[in-house]
């Protein structure tokens, strides 16, 4: 039956006869088999359509432009990244995440991981001198030394935690450390010194000891007796009981001096002394016997010193070899800066000499960057 002429028939309040309702209710179960029928197609219609929109966003981000780079220029980008914290959500870990062939380049690729910054995680202090509690998993560090083989190392340890669980770690991959960093307590400088005994840190660059108990006057570990240290650079915050017994061979030393006389015992045996930066005196006073300067560093061919130590040092030493000079600007917190971080003021470069002058002079040839007015109309400076 019609659809018009069943919606006629029982509208009309009519008494139907059976042949009637049953041809009714035949053309309802009718259409609920044609309703069926469109439903099925209607899911197998938008499974299909669900299909290409995903195959259309997956051809559409392998066609993306980071995905044609070379592994060599990916790895440039992956290089770039600024945060080098060791912790398990890092930046090295979720670029291996993304997919299976940035994972394979960031697993595969040593310099990635050869940069460590062992700091507190946030929540956790810097003064927990037991080191139970800052710091990242020590899995963590594992994972990140096995993935930089065989590649040198650059670590930065800027909390006590190392003294009880980083330095064995660290200690055990000591041959590849290129630049060392140790912000810690004297334990934390004490286990790494007792975990590296004997072994030649043949790729060492510079070290950086600088402990945050410095008002400490205790004697510190002597490392010259226990490391076969090449020459390198070495900065410590206590030269008064330095952690090092200087040795001829050293080519580049940064250092604080608690005065001038410990400054002049301590330079007068490098001969080989080619780089000199001079961070500060805690006591400005000359002694009578250094007023007048005339220890001669022969070697001396780079400057640095800070606004505060440039008098105290041009009164004692002479450089008859001085290349280049460097103002320096303060750091109060020297050792955050990255080994070869610096921050120049001025730079002299010492490429034409005044023939007319009997005493060392040198002409200043550029100046890099200026605060000081007074400095950079002066047309020469002079070297006692």
């Amino acid at each position: 039956m019609a659809g018009l002429d069943a919606v006629a028939i029982l509208r009309s309040g009519q008494c139907l006869a059976t042949a009637t309702l049953a041809s009714v209710k035949e053309g309802l179960a009718e259409q609920e088999r044609r309703l069926e029928e469109l439903f099925r197609a209607y899911t197998s219609l938008e499974r299909q359509m669900i299909t290409a929109q995903a195959t259309i966003r997956q051809h559409q981000a392998l066609l993306a432009p980071v995905r044609t780079l070379p592994t060599d220029v990916l790895l440039l980008i992956f290089l770039a990244l600024e945060d080098h914290s060791v912790k398990a959500g890092g930046p090295r870990f979720v670029v291996g995440q993304v997919c299976k062939h940035w994972r394979s380049v960031s697993r595969s690729s040593p310099a990635l991981w050869s940069t460590l910054n062992i700091v507190p995680m946030p929540g956790q202090t810097r003064v927990d001198i037991r080191g139970t509690s800052a710091g990242p998993h020590p899995s963590v560090l594992r994972t990140y030394l096995s993935l930089s083989l065989p590649h040198p190392l650059s670590i930065r340890v800027e909390s006590t935690c190392a003294a009880s669980k980083f330095m064995l770690p660290i200690a055990a991959h000591s041959r590849r450390i290129r630049h060392l960093t140790l912000w810690t307590h004297r334990l934390g400088i004490w286990r790494f010194i007792a975990d590296c005994n004997g072994v030649e840190l043949q790729q060492l660059q510079s070290l950086v000891l600088w402990q945050q108990d410095y008002k400490d006057n205790a004697p510190g570990p002597d490392i010259s007796k226990q490391i076969v240290l090449p020459a390198l650079q070495i900065y410590t915050s206590n030269l008064q009981n330095p952690f090092i017994s200087v040795s001829n061979s050293l080519r580049d030393v940064t250092a604080a001096f608690p005065s001038t006389e410990k400054c002049v015992s301590l330079l007068s045996g490098l001969g080989a002394l080619e780089v000199l930066h001079i961070t500060h005196f805690t006591q400005q006073e000359l002694c009578p016997s250094q007023r007048m300067g005339g220890l001669s560093i022969e070697r001396l061919r780079v400057l640095k010193l800070s606004p505060c130590a440039i008098c105290p040092a041009l009164g004692l030493f002479t450089f008859p070899n001085l290349q280049e000079l460097f103002i320096v600007r303060d750091s109060p917190l020297p050792h955050r800066n990255e080994p070869g971080e610096e921050h120049h003021v001025l730079c002299f470069s010492t490429a034409m000499r005044s023939p007319s002058r009997s005493r060392t002079s040198y002409w200043i040839a550029r100046i890099r960057w200026s605060k000081w007015s007074w400095f950079g109309r002066t047309p020469m400076i002079g070297m006692r």
